[in-house]
């Protein structure tokens, strides 16, 4: 785009943690809203696969590969690497002041007007030194998980202790349904998820599901691997998808092996299965809420996360649990008559992205900094 056109839009900086998709696909609904009030135009800081963006905004956005945080090193989908993560938290924190200055500097020469962050704090230590105003995005943040493992980990103590401080100093801070720790000083927003874009048909078809078979949906948050495909072939009559991979897309028989940089919209997936069976997620409970779809999950017994987001699907779903060893070796296979029988939900447009957009063109124009830029259509 040229540079007078990109002039003409309000530049956002977006700094996302790296620790699963989850964050960016709510960080990419929250933007996809907001360009629908405000041309905009988004400077992304992550180690996110920018396709995740790609497939969401239409404005200009670009991608800076950068770690923003550690969140959690881990075994597995569901297992944390405690060792692993305290070594990468030393690493990191506290933050390199030159870093910080580096990327101050570089959000003022581009004239960049609020910082959003999905509880990566060095954005809210970039925004300060820069004197622009921050907006945290949360369920939770990390110092609120660290906290849960200090019994196993006392070393994660003084990190939790500096993040927290951070978290402190955002300018605005909204916290998205469903809360891990509540606060009086924060905005409270529905559920967060990117709008389908096919219908439940549309997109059958196009797997070439037939009128007799189900769809599963089989997920780990966008981390491939772990299925037992053999196990899978044994079932003709479900169509199993499974995004993630590495590699090309391959069609196996009953199988459709999706990789991770492909073509397909995650929340289509969710719309179009009869079931979603993978790890108990914000991202894939949120468009399992969206699109009604029961969801057999794996839960992460250790994470502080997974008890509130459990509570929050029996109220919104059919939900069955999975232990991750039954997963692993294909034996909830043996439940999957039962489960393709749960009650499918009504879909429900989730509004929690578009509730921040407001929120955050509201704060743009109270502080004079949306002044100059024409305000774009009301998404609905």
């Amino acid at each position: 785009m040229p540079g007078s056109q990109q002039r003409s839009r309000c530049r956002i900086a977006c700094f996302v943690t790296p620790h699963g998709f989850g964050h960016a696909t709510r960080a990419a609904a929250v933007l996809t809203e907001l360009a629908g009030r405000l041309p905009i135009v988004v400077d992304i800081y992550g180690a996110v696969p920018p396709r995740l963006f790609a497939q969401s905004l239409d404005c200009p956005f670009s991608c800076r590969p950068l770690t923003t945080d550690v969140g959690f090193v881990q075994h597995s989908p569901v297992e944390e690497d405690l060792p692993a993560t305290l070594a990468s938290l030393k690493r990191l924190l506290p933050f390199d002041e030159a870093l910080v200055e580096t990327l101050a500097a570089e959000l003022r020469q581009r004239d960049c007007r609020l910082v959003l962050c999905d509880i990566a704090a060095l954005g809210i230590a970039v925004a300060r030194r820069a004197g622009i105003p921050s907006v945290l995005v949360e369920n939770f943040t990390w110092d609120w998980v660290y906290a849960g493992y200090l019994g196993q980990c006392p070393g994660l103590a003084p990190h939790r202790q500096y993040l927290h401080d951070l978290y402190q100093l955002a300018d605005h801070r909204v916290q998205t349904e469903p809360v891990c720790a509540p606060r009086a000083d924060a905005h409270r927003v529905g559920l967060i998820c990117r709008a389908p874009r096919l219908t439940r048909e549309e997109l059958r078809r196009q797997l070439a599901v037939g009128q007799e078979q189900s769809l599963v949906l089989v997920t780990m948050g966008g981390i491939g691997g772990g299925v037992p495909h053999e196990a899978l072939r044994g079932r003709p009559q479900t169509i199993f998808l499974l995004p993630g991979g590495r590699g090309a897309e391959s069609w196996q028989d009953n199988l459709r092996l999706l990789p991770a940089e492909g073509r397909w919209y995650h929340p289509d997936l969710a719309t179009a299965s009869d079931l979603i069976v993978g790890k108990l997620g914000y991202s894939t409970l949120a468009e399992a809420c969206q699109a009604g779809t029961p969801f057999a999950v794996i839960g992460r017994p250790h994470f502080p996360e997974s008890a509130v987001l459990a509570e929050y699907a029996e109220k919104r779903l059919a939900v069955r649990e999975l232990a991750a060893d039954a997963f692993a070796s294909g034996r909830w296979l043996d439940e999957l008559p039962g489960l393709l029988r749960l009650e499918r939900g009504t879909p429900v447009r989730e509004r929690g992205a578009a509730e921040v957009a407001e929120l955050v063109r509201g704060w743009l124009d109270c502080a004079g900094l949306g002044a100059g830029f024409g305000l774009g259509g009301q998404t609905t």
